[in-house]
Formats: C-alpha cells, sequence, structure tokens
C-alpha cells in the first residue's frame, strides 16, 4: 500500500531506512551534547496524564539548539506527506506545492516509561482528515521490549477515546529500526510498551505537525531570537509560524494567515 493509503486506512505508515546511517550517529551526538549542556532535567515535566513519563531523559526543543535537526523537521519525504493532509487547500497566500501547516513540538526522548492507550487531541473526529499529525524518527532502535510504539490499526476512524482495558488482540507493534520513521495521525489510539528489564530505552525525535490554524505547544517565534528567523527560507518561517502569528496592532488585518510577502 501506499503512505496515504497506509494512513487513511491504518492510521500509521513507516518509512524504512528514512535516514542514513551517519547522519543518525549525529542526531545521537548532537542529544547528548545537548543534555551536557542543559542538564537532564532541565525540561519541565508534563501535566495530566504524561506526567509518568517525568523521569525520562528528554530533551524539549531540540531544533533550537542545532541546526541540522531544524533542517530536518522542514524538509524531506514526510514534509510532503504531511501535506496532503495538514495542508489547508483554501490557504491560496502560499504556493500549493508548500507545506502551509505548522510545527506544533519538536523533542528527543528516551523510551524509558510506558505510556498507556491514548489520543493526542481534545477533539476526536472519526475520519481519516486531520489537523494533528505526529512522527517518531528512531535514533535508535525501538520495539515491543524497550517501550517502542503500539497502536489500533484503523482506530482513527472510530468516535471513542481508547480505555485502559484494550484488547491485546487488538494491538499492533510498530518495531522501527534506528533510521526508520512513522507517521500517525494524532487520534490514533497509541501507547509505548513496558522497558524490560534485561533491555536499554530507545532514543526517540517526536515530531506534531497541526495545520495553520491550531495553536502549538510552544511559542517559537518568542524562543528563536529574530535575527535567526530572519535568515530562514519561507518553509522554515511557515513551520515555525511567522506567517500565521495572530497580529497584536489592534488596526492590523484580522486575518491571521499571511504570505511569504509578508
Amino acid at each position: 500500500m501506499s503512505y496515504k493509503t497506509d494512513l487513511c486506512e491504518q492510521g500509521y505508515t513507516v518509512i524504512k531506512n528514512y535516514v542514513c546511517e551517519q547522519k543518525i550517529k549525529r542526531y545521537l551526538e548532537i542529544t547528548e551534547n545537548t543534555i551536557q549542556t542543559f542538564g537532564v532535567n532541565s525540561p519541565a515535566a508534563p501535566v495530566g496524564s504524561q506526567n509518568i513519563i517525568k523521569n525520562d531523559r528528554v530533551v524539549n526543543n531540540i531544533h533550537l539548539h542545532s541546526e541540522e535537526f531544524l533542517d530536518f523537521v522542514s524538509d524531506g519525504h514526510h514534509i510532503d506527506i504531511l501535506s496532503e493532509f495538514l495542508n489547508d487547500e483554501w490557504y491560496d497566500l502560499i504556493p500549493e506545492d508548500k507545506p502551509n501547516f505548522i510545527l506544533a513540538q519538536c523533542n528527543c526522548r528516551e523510551s524509558s516509561t510506558a505510556l498507556p492507550f491514548h489520543v493526542d487531541v481534545r477533539l476526536k473526529l472519526p475520519t481519516a482528515q486531520s489537523w494533528s499529525m505526529q512522527c517518531i524518527l528512531a535514533l535508535e532502535d525501538r520495539n515491543s521490549r524497550n517501550g517502542g510504539l503500539c497502536v489500533i490499526e484503523g482506530s482513527h476512524l472510530k468516535d471513542f477515546i481508547p480505555a485502559h482495558d484494550v484488547r491485546q488482540e487488538d494491538q499492533k507493534f510498530v518495531d522501527l529500526t534506528a533510521g526508520d520513521l512513522v507517521i500517525f495521525h494524532s487520534h490514533l489510539h497509541h501507547a509505548t510498551t513496558e522497558l524490560q528489564a534485561e533491555e536499554k530505552p530507545g532514543w526517540g525525535l517526536l515530531l506534531t505537525y497541526r495545520s495553520w490554524w491550531c495553536k502549538p505547544q510552544f511559542d517559537f517565534l518568542k524562543m528563536f531570537s529574530e535575527e535567526r528567523i530572519e535568515k530562514m527560507d519561507d518553509v522554515k518561517k511557515t513551520l515555525l509560524g511567522y506567517y500565521s502569528q495572530p497580529p497584536s496592532d489592534c488596526f492590523a488585518s484580522p486575518s491571521a494567515r499571511q504570505g511569504y510577502g509578508l
């Protein structure tokens, strides 16, 4: 099946060997160096049910600290795939062959703690059309024994929120080798597995992308310096929300979306 068919019918798709071994080693090096610089406990703990991962090693906003990660999150075949679902066809002000959606979150996490089945959106609609999608790039092997992804295929087409007593026969393990990328709908029922005693947790790059009219999880425009943003290409600016920020000028246009001419 094609990537688009997988996403429509199963709710996820896997691109094998998406990133070469050399780049994966480089990404791991950057991640470890960032932890050494800022400390393993520098990110604030999540709130709510995801507070259970508070002791996992996490690097929030790795793309702020590394141009190499920023390049990855803003370019590649995964952006083309996401565009088919997240691009607003009536946006008009940005070329149709370019993304007009935004990056909502970008972090690296080591898979030490299992997460129960959940969805990552507040509004769940039973459709393959989406306004929020996620990617996991495996920086190390991630499988059913060391905190890998587990999904319920086709559950993005259901209109209910998952319970904790999901039937085992409905679960599908998504085993990833370092360099593989999985893309899935945020309203797909998914979880991560328990870390077995003899296993090592695996690092992954976790990305969330959303339609331009959605609220991101971080204010990237304030996080990145104005000087740095001005040097970026239009695609990077778009993904960081530069062309979809609400105006603070009370006399400005009420339209939040802008084009490259801003």
